[in-house]
């Protein structure tokens, strides 16, 4: 038996389509192509008309896009759909269009935007597991991370009550107790 090449796994992320959901998803995306997965992010075509081709859409990163297909009219004068069209789409004409696209494709894990819940029954029906992403962790863990450092510059007191704040005079100060 010769040595065969070992392939890749194959990962599809899924964001909620929202620039403050679709940015850290390429950036994970990245990371996940720079320890050898073979990796796609699948957004709605409004999303992807936007981003295909730009430094963000690039698969010169070992990142691959892979347009949904929303249903969502897009007239491309700047600005995305409203949230209720994209919300009614992702959970009434995207779900089908997923679950082609996987069925086409061999993947073995499907990260999934929390927002974007809508994808994990997909993955369920397709055998797929899936793992969810909220990209809001790294900003929640960062705020907790910095506990410390805010309460040794006065801004929180030991119970994280805010004691130095902008809005807040020094009277609220002393009577929040943070002297």
């Amino acid at each position: 038996m010769g040595a065969e090449a070992a392939t890749p796994p194959a990962v599809l992320l899924v964001p909620f389509p929202a620039q403050g959901h679709v940015t850290p998803m390429l950036r994970l995306a990245r990371a996940l192509a720079a320890h050898g997965a073979a990796v796609t992010v699948a957004v709605p075509d409004f999303i992807y008309r936007r981003i295909a081709g730009t430094a963000a859409g690039s698969d010169e990163d070992g990142v691959a896009l892979a347009s949904i297909p929303s249903g969502v009219a897009d007239v491309g004068d700047g600005d995305p759909p409203g949230f209720a069209d994209f919300g009614h789409a992702m959970e009434h004409h995207m779900p089908a269009h997923l679950e082609r696209l996987l069925a086409r494709r061999r993947v073995a894990c499907v990260v999934v935007d929390v927002l974007a819940s809508w994808a994990v029954p997909v993955a369920e029906r397709c055998g797929v597991p899936a793992a969810g992403f909220w990209p809001a962790m790294l900003a929640s863990y960062r705020v907790v991370a910095a506990i410390p450092e805010l309460m040794e510059e006065g801004l929180i007191s030991e119970s994280g009550t805010p004691c130095s704040w902008f809005p807040y005079s020094l009277s609220l100060r002393r009577t929040l107790d943070c002297a």
